[in-house]
């Protein structure tokens, strides 16, 4: 028997394969700006996030401070503060609000910098109303008719409000423009 070698058999041609590199690099940069968007968004919020914690923070310990030390000599000297920020309600004439420079130096001092995220910043201390602070929702304003920050009754609340505007770092985000920052941090009167 003889054994006859066949040829293998015939397969049809392969088409050439399309290239496809040019495809990844287009798909690349239609994914590449959403994706970094989404990321420095995160960045972004978590930096506002810190911010308000350490000037909540900050806010708070200040009005320890003001508390504690009311009757210090530094105590007096302090000036009447009636401007507003646009998002805030007109100036009340008959609800002052005071610029205290103790309670700003000790509020800076308690932020490291972290205050410089907010533009505007306004640093108010008064007395608050105890007839609106303990209505539904509670509504923090300054007692009417009080002559100064340092003279409320034992049992009422000194507040501490920092307002201004934090601004977004990341340039790719800029149409979303700035939020309003108001943290008021409230501390009771000891006598």
């Amino acid at each position: 028997m003889r054994l006859v070698q066949s040829a293998p058999p015939a397969t049809a041609p392969r088409p050439r394969a399309r290239r496809r590199r040019g495809l990844a690099i287009v798909e690349m940069a239609f994914v590449l700006p959403l994706f970094l968007m989404f990321l420095f968004a995160i960045f972004e919020y978590a930096r506002y996030l810190m911010m308000i914690q350490v000037v909540h923070n900050a806010a708070r310990d200040a009005a320890r401070w003001g508390v504690v030390r009311s009757t210090a000599p530094e105590a007096t000297v302090f000036s009447a503060s009636g401007a507003r920020l646009p998002f805030e309600t007109p100036a009340d004439p008959t609800r002052p609000m005071y610029q205290v420079p103790f309670i700003e130096t000790r509020f800076y001092t308690q932020t490291a910098g972290v205050e410089r995220n907010v533009t505007n910043l306004n640093i108010r201390v008064y007395v608050t109303d105890p007839t609106t602070l303990y209505t539904d929702p509670p509504l923090i304003q300054p007692k009417p008719f009080t002559t100064a920050w340092n003279q409320g009754n034992f049992s009422e609340r000194l507040a501490v409000q920092v307002v201004g505007n934090y601004m977004l770092l990341t340039p790719g985000l800029a149409f979303w423009g700035s939020t309003n920052v108001n943290i008021v941090a409230l501390m009771g009167l000891e006598g």
